[in-house]
């Protein structure tokens, strides 16, 4: 929803979809129905496509027949787009002739619906591409694979040749960049904001024409027998519809060479694979990711010709020695196997082995040589354990991506990090060092300083992470401006660090974390770097200092925090309660989070400069808030003890979604009139213990309120009709006038809870309360409450979860609960726990039908 932040109040939103019932979903209007492009419109998207230039000048020569192709495209903008990518490899019109007069526009489509303009970009694609094309059609549309990933399938698969001043990596990049520039990938954002790639559907489509039998998608389709021996490459990657049947026909497909499986329980079993892998001698590529497998079958060993093997998020235990005879092997990813502890020492046989990633695995100590794979391209992590040394590096010189080096304690001599020749590793882009916790940082090195100035990597690192290191004053590498593209610098835990490296002065960095420096007592000067006339940090965007429990002190570049951070967007200080500063923020923030930082002085006062701000969470020192200006705003989370009430005069907080007040002991009131915040749909307000009336907007779906005893009631009596949330705890006057809210009323509500009540209550809910749309309802701390109303409890047909937690005082539940009950918690209510533990008697037949119960003993159980 970021994207949509930056809009102002009134601005419309488009939805686009291919299909109808999506747009039906939406029906806001009637939806628009896309024609093809006139000709004008074409002829302009050739021109800045096949030109690379948004007012370009075509030469004569080439007008004309642009024109005539552009005609050919009959208005269809991915057409136009994949003939201008081809058409800007090729440099003279005798190229354009030829595809202006190619065959291929006389082919007909009534047996294939692939667009004759994306025919024409995949017949003059070079032969090296039009294999690694095709082999794309092994995903589903839609698909978002990452480059890296894509490169080592090529490569498994032998469709990257290598050059003798390229690694075959490079060549596979070149390759990706090809296929982007002809507009055949594209790429897409994920929600974690890497970039991947994906293709067009009907892109997708070609890729599936042109390769026919030979590739099958089961999540679509399930393996014909009439044509299984045919093909060569086979996936399932959705992990919907999984079922047996899908899988049967694997064992005829002999020619079997790639099969991925991802997120799926069939199949998968030991012995399923144990039958399964002899048949498949042909295999090179086979990923079983994220599936339900705990080892692999002996049968591993038949696969001699496998180049890649994806175990990643699986629950196996053990690498057998077998899979470490697989000497063709080039990818090895074991990423989250959380409970393998060990690599076998044989792992150092693999030589042609040039990807291993183990990140997030439970692995001790890396085995012994494995500094003789010498093709590593990228190796995720570097355990060092007592009967190896980091020595061992020197010999990987290629490394590229991201190295983890752990438990850095176990350095005997400094000599052995210098001649790890970290810093001759150009190809490496990120940097992990970390000591144990559990060790004091000199178990086997007395000097932590020289180690980790001798682990100095190449000038060409992007990120660096130093955790848990003992030393006191980091080396000059950290720091030095000589590090150009560095970009993100995270210290963790360096508990004896009395001074920061100067970070100021590295030109690009663009987030800097700091946490837990438990002795550290001031942010100095130092960390600015250069003179006073130096203007620091300008690209930093990102500021996290959390965990500095005896920091007091913070110095700013020229004692101003704007000018110490001209570009910070996102500001993050937690749990350093003596930290003391006055912020005045730069325009440019959009995230301001600050929690156990009781003695930074935020500067809110100026609120029309933070237009950009969508989300502040804050611990800060302030009567008053103006709210006006904070016109992005999305979550708004305060906790202020000093904070008596929020102004508002005319600007609506149109984009605000979520707010939360926690001990405000001092709030007392809402802007006149109400809140004006026409899209709340979260609202949580906690320990304001002065607060008598709260005004409730009508777009509110979550509302949750505790710990405030002198509110009786809400504004407008009655709660919002949309709200499906509801949560009191400990409001006794304002539990007095229950039966106003109207809850009956509340078609949408399905959770309410209500707890904390003392009141001298004889029976609960009351007949007319509850609407009969809940499907979870909880009655927890009614210390007084002696029974349950049976004639309420029987109109909730729909309840599915049903919690009646230290309730002491209530005997027995007085009807048989609804058949609908899945759930039932009775945790910390003696008496209930006491009738129906034994599971016998009249009564036990009113719960006998609930899935699951759950009582004190049960819960206790669980943990231990």
């Amino acid at each position: 929803m970021k994207p949509f932040s930056h809009g102002e109040y009134g601005s419309k939103i488009i939805v686009t979809t291919q299909s109808e019932k999506v747009a039906s979903m939406v029906h806001d209007l009637p939806p628009y129905h896309l024609t093809t492009l006139s000709s004008d419109a074409c002829w302009n998207l050739f021109k800045k496509v096949a030109f690379n230039n948004s007012n370009p000048i075509v030469p004569s020569e080439l007008e004309e027949i642009g024109r005539e192709i552009v005609e050919k495209c009959n208005g269809q903008p991915l057409a136009v787009k994949s003939l201008c990518s081809l058409l800007r490899h090729q440099s003279n019109s005798k190229d354009w002739e030829s595809i202006r007069d190619s065959d291929i526009w006389e082919l007909s489509q009534k047996n294939c619906n692939i667009l004759h303009a994306l025919w024409l970009s995949y017949q003059y694609l070079p032969s090296h591409l039009k294999q690694c094309f095709a082999y794309c059609s092994i995903f589903p549309k839609g698909f978002q694979f990452a480059k890296e990933d894509l490169i080592k399938l090529w490569m498994a698969e032998d469709l990257l040749h290598p050059q003798k001043s390229k690694r075959t990596e490079e060549v596979g990049e070149e390759f990706v960049h090809d296929l982007l520039s002809r507009s055949l990938f594209k790429k897409s954002i994920k929600l974690d904001k890497s970039v991947c790639l994906t293709m067009h559907d009907l892109v997708n489509d070609l890729a599936t024409f042109i390769v026919g039998d030979l590739c099958l998608r089961s999540y679509c389709s399930s393996l014909n027998k009439a044509s299984n021996n045919k093909i060569r490459y086979w996936s399932h990657l959705k992990g919907e519809n999984d079922n047996c049947e899908k899988f049967e026909g694997l064992v005829e497909a002999k020619h079997l060479r790639t099969l991925l499986l991802t997120s799926t329980r069939h199949f998968t079993a030991k012995l399923e694979l144990a039958n399964l892998l002899p048949l498949l001698t042909c295999l090179r590529v086979l990923s079983l990711y994220n599936t339900s497998i705990t080892e692999l079958p002996d049968s591993i060993v038949d696969l001699k010709l496998l180049r890649y093997l994806n175990l990643s998020g699986t629950r196996i235990k053990k690498i057998l020695n077998g899979v470490c005879t697989l000497y063709n092997l080039q990818t090895l990813l074991l990423r989250n196997c959380s409970e393998l502890f060990l690599l076998p020492p044989e792992t150092v046989n693999l030589t042609n082995l040039r990807h291993l990633d183990i990140e997030c695995t439970s692995i001790k100590e890396m085995p012994k040589e494995m500094g003789t794979l010498k093709d590593l391209q990228t190796l995720s992590t570097f355990v060092l354990g007592k009967d190896n040394t980091v020595e061992e590096l020197k010999n990987l010189q290629d490394l590229g991506g991201s190295l983890h080096i752990l438990q850095l304690e176990n350095v005997v001599k400094v000599e052995e990090v210098t001649a790890a020749r970290l810093k001759d590793m150009k190809y490496l882009t990120e940097l992990e060092f970390e000591w144990s916790l559990k060790s004091d940082g000199g178990s086997r090195n007395q000097n932590p300083q020289e180690v980790l100035a001798g682990l100095q990597p190449h000038t060409n690192i992007k990120v660096v992470k130093i955790k848990t290191w003992r030393g006191k004053k980091f080396p000059n590498w950290v720091g030095d401006h000589s590090f150009s593209g560095l970009e993100h610098i995270e210290l963790l835990g360096c508990m004896n660090c009395d001074s920061l490296p100067p970070l100021g002065q590295l030109p690009f960095l663009k987030q800097l974390v700091i946490c837990q420096f438990t002795e550290f007592l001031k942010i100095g000067d130092e960390l600015y770097g250069g003179s006073a006339e130096d203007t620091p940090f300008r690209c930093l965007e990102l500021l996290q200092i959390s965990q500095m429990p005896k920091c007091k002190e913070w110095s700013l570049s020229g004692g101003d925090f704007k000018g110490s951070f001209p570009k910070l967007k996102e500001l993050v200080l937690k749990a350093s309660p003596d930290l003391t500063a006055e912020l005045c923020l730069p325009k440019t923030m959009e995230t301001i989070e600050i929690s156990g930082c009781h003695k930074i002085d935020l500067n809110l006062s100026e609120s029309n400069r933070y237009k950009s701000l969508t989300k502040l969470h804050g611990c800060i020192s302030i009567k008053s808030i103006f709210l006006d200006g904070f016109t992005k705003l999305d979550e708004l989370h305060l906790e202020c003890k000093n904070l008596e009430s929020l102004e508002q005069s005319c600007a609506q907080l149109s984009f605000l979604r979520c707010l939360k007040l926690t001990k405000c002991p001092n709030f007392k009131r809402f802007p006149q009139g109400g809140l004006s915040a026409p899209n709340l749909k979260e609202f949580h307000i906690c320990s304001c213990k002065e607060l008598s009336s709260l005004p409730l907007p009508l777009s509110l779906q979550t509302l949750f309120i505790s710990e405030c005893p002198k509110l009786e009631s809400f504004s407008e009596e009655r709660l919002p009709s949309n709200l499906k949330q509801l949560s009191i705890c400990d409001c006794s006057k304002l539990f007095e006038g229950r039966l106003n809210w109207n809850l009956q009323g509340l078609t949408s509500l399905s959770t309410l809870y209500i707890s904390d009540i003392d009141k001298e209550l004889h029976s609960f809910p009351e007949d007319q309360l509850l609407p009969i749309t809940l499907t979870s309802l909880s009655i927890v701390w009614f210390t007084k409450l002696e029974e349950l109303n049976s004639n309420a409890l029987q109109q909730l047909t729909s309840l599915e979860h049903l919690t009646v937690s230290h309730c002491g005082e209530i005997e027995f539940f007085p009807v048989r609960l609804a058949d609908s009950d899945r759930i039932l918690d009775i945790t910390e209510s003696k008496k209930l726990e006491d009738l129906y533990s034994d599971e016998t008697g009249d009564d036990w037949d009113k719960v006998s039908h609930i899935r699951q119960i759950i009582t004190t003993k049960k819960r206790e159980s669980q943990f231990q």
